[in-house]
């Protein structure tokens, strides 16, 4: 996957409904994500490659069966009080 210095959304998006046949996607991050450079993700796998790509933003994507996906923030459990 090759990213273009710019907005995060489209370029997320894109490879969304182009590898994983996506058709409908709430976006529940900032839009204003920037990606700071042109750049060459390499992974073994399509799921691999999108978890490349999101960990450093700590987001999450969560894929239906209906074409659907939400792009959101991962929250990490902190332990018991």
């Amino acid at each position: 996957m090759t990213l273009k210095k710019g907005l995060l959304q489209p370029q997320l998006e894109q490879f969304l409904r182009d590898q994983f046949d996506i058709e409908t996607i709430d976006w529940r991050v900032s839009s204003h994500y920037q990606w700071p450079s042109n750049f060459t993700l390499t992974a073994d796998s399509t799921e691999a490659l999108l978890e490349q790509l999101l960990v450093p933003y700590t987001f999450v994507v969560t894929m239906y069966s209906n074409h659907a996906a939400i792009v959101s923030y991962r929250y990490e459990a902190t332990g018991a009080l």
